[in-house]
């Protein structure tokens, strides 16, 4: 359990005893606990065992009195009474409780105590692995006015925990909200609400997921994965009485309302889905992480409060990985980090300074870029061969519009690899300086690519021909395409192009500045969306419309379209200020939906020729997006290229379906290459043997 410092309690049971004060041996009284709170407030319990023992942790309310609890990092596991429902791993009632980052493990054999069971007001149970009990959760009323009367007694908060059900353990509930008593009074008649939690049940015969006390308790249900081993019909959703609202959960196909007759509501507010699998790393091993292609991926909706950590085992947390949508379940998807994945950034002083200011260390910390490069003043680079130094002397001086045309044609090759140590710059954003948004006219159509007027039709023609798809330029006996057809020949790179910044209040006028917008929307919206229409699937161009993030509105009485007076746009220095470049780097790179994070994930999923396989492992296999699909077979070992992608496997290495990662010293050999259908029953007789196979289906993020 790592290097962490632990403190064990355990032996607290009858007929187990204890030597008293009076020198004489006693038998400990059932509901002996391995830590027993009669009275207390303000009280952290981290980094314990508590086991064997009537309760694990026990908190009583004295009155009310006791409040302030945070349970974190414990392993609470092998307690309770033989054939008593009356102990329990942890039974708690207090005013304000958080357990997280906990493992609850079984009760001790023939103990039919519940796992967690809590009568708190103020209870959040988030980020815990809880398996096994009568139910894992037991939520119900407390026996004191002093608690019941609390805003807080009525909202339960359960989100981020792994609930797994053993077969044949207990009850076939897994959680149940609102009371056990006879006096109705006191039941919760609150909302539970349950979200991002990973369900998991063993169980051969019936599920049922809610029990809800009578029709005045209510659970929110969203963002949840409940798997069943049995067939979809053995789970339910209530056992009967109670409100119950569904939205953006999945259920395996074929869920039903009830086992016993539904005297409430289910309400499917929308995004709920079901199949057969979610898609989990390797259920054999309870690795409950989702792997690529899961169909959870990007499914939440909004969840009640941030889901912001997940649970590590055993019994820490850490930071749920950035990603621009949620995903259903306890865990946020994340692949390996991509070791080979760079980005580059073509610029000159404001993107020194953005870099300088916050945004570097922020493209830093993406797990899928592992050096961040740049191309600034003084920076040379060949052209590619066959082409013009178009950019002579020195390229790394040209970041004007017009140059963006000279660069894609004549450097990217270059761009593509320079300063890696490895790889390749996967990520290329570029960016023109503020000059630029001193747009003089609208210019006449087609425009001229080479010309350093500052004309929208000159800045258009930049992207795209005037004429249509298909249309090239010539300069200086070269031909040249507009940039949109290198962004599509390239479907392997992320292209970003970044706006140029705006200008002070008196360094442009109402009407240039204003023609900079209508170039920048049209860049974004409507040649954005023609590109992607005319390349479905490949997601590999994203606009970061900076000018427009910096700016006054366009319809502004005072400033329109110029930059911002906190960001400097009353001085002289067009430069953006600290503050400008601190607030840019929080929506570009930081917040949960910021834009690079969302570049990358649509990029990341692309798969433009529609095979199943995307375009980012058919690259990294054959140098061509589309020409692996279901039927190829690259390695000649009778296993498609598509289900390569799917095993894990090397299409290139007809031996790697069988390559073994660790060995038991208890297993046999591995076997060497066979036919196909000896592969697949090898495949799934080892998944809980001794041997560790490739992962399914190989991550990237």
């Amino acid at each position: 359990m790592s290097s962490r410092t632990w403190i064990s309690a355990a032996g607290g049971r009858p007929p187990l005893t204890y030597t008293g004060d009076d020198g004489a041996p006693h038998t400990y009284a059932s509901n002996a606990a391995a830590v027993y709170i009669e009275k207390g407030w303000d009280i952290t319990i981290r980094n314990c065992i508590l086991r064997e023992c009537g309760n694990g942790l026990f908190a009583g309310a004295y009155g009310g009195a006791s409040s302030n609890l945070l349970v974190e990092g414990c392993r609470i596991y092998d307690n309770g009474n033989t054939n008593s429902i009356y102990e329990h791993n942890n039974y708690t009632e207090v005013s304000g409780i958080t357990f997280q980052y906990n493992w609850f493990g079984k009760l001790r054999l023939n103990c039919s105590g519940n796992n967690l069971k809590d009568r708190s007001a103020g209870c959040v149970i988030r980020y815990n692995w809880i398996e096994g009990g009568n139910r894992q959760l037991d939520l119900v009323e407390s026996d004191y006015p002093a608690l019941a009367s609390q805003p807080a007694y009525s909202n339960t908060w359960v989100y981020g925990n792994l609930l797994v059900e053993p077969n044949d353990d207990g009850n076939s509930q897994i959680v149940h909200y609102g009371g056990d008593g006879g006096d109705t009074t006191l039941y919760r008649k609150g909302t539970l609400h349950f979200f991002n939690n990973t369900v998991i049940s063993r169980r051969t015969g019936n599920t049922t997921l809610f029990r809800l006390s009578s029709n005045n308790e209510k659970a929110d249900c969203r963002n949840n994965i409940v798997w069943v081993s049995g067939a979809g019909s053995s789970l339910a959703m209530l056992d009967s009485s109670g409100r119950l609202d569904l939205r953006n959960d999945w259920f395996k196909t074929g869920w039903v309302n009830s086992h016993s007759g539904l005297s409430g509501t289910i309400s499917n507010l929308g995004g709920v889905i079901t199949g057969t699998v979610p898609g989990f790393a390797d259920d054999a091993t309870q690795d409950y992480h989702l792997t690529n292609g899961s169909p959870c991926i990007g499914r939440a909706t909004n969840a009640p409060v941030a889901v912001a950590r997940q649970y590590v085992r055993n019994q820490r947390g850490e930071p749920q990985p950035a990603d621009a949508a949620l995903d259903l379940g306890a865990y946020e998807f994340a692949a390996a980090r991509a070791v080979d994945d760079d980005a580059i950034f073509i610029h000159h002083s404001c993107g020194a300074n953005w870099l300088a200011n916050s945004l570097d260390s922020a493209l830093q910390n993406k797990d899928y870029v592992d050096e961040r490069n740049d191309i600034t003043y003084g920076t040379d680079l060949a052209p590619d061969a066959g082409r013009p130094d178009s950019l002579a002397s020195v390229p790394g001086d040209s970041t004007d519009m017009q140059h963006w045309i000279r660069w894609f044609n004549d450097y990217l090759g270059g761009v593509k690899t320079y300063a890696c140590a490895d790889g390749t710059n996967r990520i290329v954003l570029f960016k023109s300086c503020y000059p630029l948004s001193d747009v003089g006219s609208d210019g006449t159509e087609p425009g001229n690519p080479f010309s350093g007027t500052l004309t929208i039709a000159n800045y258009k023609a930049v992207y795209r021909c005037y004429g249509g798809p298909g249309g090239v330029y010539t300069n200086g006996g070269y031909t040249y395409r507009p940039i949109e057809d290198l962004f599509a020949a390239n479907p392997g790179i992320l292209f970003i192009p970044v706006t140029a910044p705006p200008l002070t209040y008196a360094g442009t006028t109402d009407a240039n500045a204003h023609r900079a917008r209508l170039f920048n929307n049209w860049l974004k919206i409507d040649w954005l969306a023609s590109y992607n229409a005319a390349h479905p699937g490949m997601n590999n161009v994203a606009v970061w419309d900076w000018f427009d993030y910096l700016t006054y509105p366009d319809n502004d009485a005072s400033h329109p379209n110029r930059l911002k007076g906190e960001y400097g746009g009353s001085g002289g220095d067009a430069h953006p200020n600290g503050l400008a470049n601190t607030n840019s780097t929080q929506v570009f790179a930081v917040l949960r939906d910021n834009f690079v994070d969302r570049a990358w994930f649509a990029f990341r999923h692309a798969d433009h020729d529609g095979d199943g396989i995307p375009d980012w492992w058919e690259l990294a296999n054959s140098g061509d997006p589309t020409n692996m699909t279901e039927t190829s077979d690259r390695d000649g070992d009778w296993m498609s290229d598509r289900a390569e992608y799917t095993s894990g496997t090397d299409p290139n290495n007809a031996t790697s379906f069988f390559q073994c990662l660790e060995k038991s010293s208890a297993g046999p050999p591995p076997p060497a290459v066979c036919t196909r259908s000896t592969q697949q029953r090898t495949h799934w007789s080892r998944l809980t043997g001794h041997w560790s196979l490739l992962p399914s289906p190989p991550l990237r993020r």
